[in-house]
């Protein structure tokens, strides 16, 4: 399950349909929604000031105007490179040892993979 933070602001329109629409959304793409009032840290209202509602979930950004499909795409998208990152991570290593391999360097393959 993803992490989804949704910065808005009291009396904010478009934060509260972006919230509906994240809720609506939670059947299709579970994930757990944490709301933030950016008056309620100076520094998030300096940095959100202008751009709420934003959505952030994974490494992805959203910043209004957005539609629910534009969430939709972002959540799914979260969920995939969560789901998948263990598979890249193993892509990766192996790309590294037959690099290896093809240098005539000698290397053990490892089985355990910490994050």
């Amino acid at each position: 399950m993803i992490t989804v933070t949704l910065y808005t602001r009291a009396g904010c329109e478009l934060c509260k349909q972006a919230e509906e629409d994240l809720k609506a959304l939670q059947e299709i793409i579970p994930h757990q929604l944490a709301v933030l009032d950016i008056d309620s840290d100076p520094s998030l209202r300096d940095t959100f000031a202008l751009e709420i509602p934003v959505v952030e979930a994974g490494p992805f950004r959203l910043k209004a105007p957005f539609t629910r499909q534009d969430l939709k795409m972002t959540l799914a998208a979260a969920a995939d490179r969560r789901r998948f990152a263990h598979v890249e991570i193993f892509r990766l290593h192996t790309d590294h040892c037959l690099w290896r391999a093809r240098a005539g360097q000698s290397h053990r393959l490892h089985r355990r993979i910490w994050f």
